[in-house]
């Protein structure tokens, strides 16, 4: 819960208009604090990713937040069998990542959004607001996030900007 109570207050508290990025950190008494695993992430948020997700992502997950709206970005090793994947875990990615967002309305299946020349998944409400989507960005990361014009933010802050790896 600790690091769900951080995530919240730097959510809420980011400035307005400015694109902010921390890493994620696990606090556990008696252990110095640790970036958290992707793996430990989703245990940590309750959310179930397929087995063979969390197999191809790399050791850290960050997390990027504009005016309340946020991302996840995590490095993969294989790109096709993160498609495969995250196409599985869309029926339930909705309610799994219900965290990322004060109130997740109820949503249509995924469907497909070009997005700077990159496919992305996006699941729509009723009126048709993006409340959740994912992209590859340069094909070694996987971007999650928790509506259209953060996914969208996201994307072109790994392609116009230098990654240090």
């Amino acid at each position: 819960a600790g690091m769900f109570e951080a995530f919240e207050n730097f959510r809420r508290e980011a400035p307005a208009g400015v694109y902010v990025f921390r890493p994620l950190i696990l606090f556990d008494f008696g252990v110095d604090p640790y970036l958290a695993s992707p793996k430990e992430f989703f245990e940590t948020l309750g959310a179930h990713p397929p087995a063979d997700l969390l197999e191809v992502l790399g050791d850290e997950c960050n997390l990027y937040t504009k005016e309340g709206e946020t991302a996840l970005a995590f490095e993969i090793r294989d790109r096709s069998k993160v498609l495969g994947a995250m196409l599985r875990w869309e029926n339930e990615m909705t309610e799994d990542l219900a965290r990322l967002k004060d109130q997740l309305p109820s949503v249509s299946l995924f469907e497909d959004l070009p997005l700077k020349n990159t496919d992305a998944r996006v699941a729509r409400t009723q009126d048709g607001h993006v409340v959740l989507g994912y992209t590859i960005a340069l094909g070694r990361f996987l971007l999650i996030a928790s509506s259209e014009e953060t996914l969208r933010s996201t994307l072109e802050h790994f392609v116009a900007g230098p990654l240090l790896r």
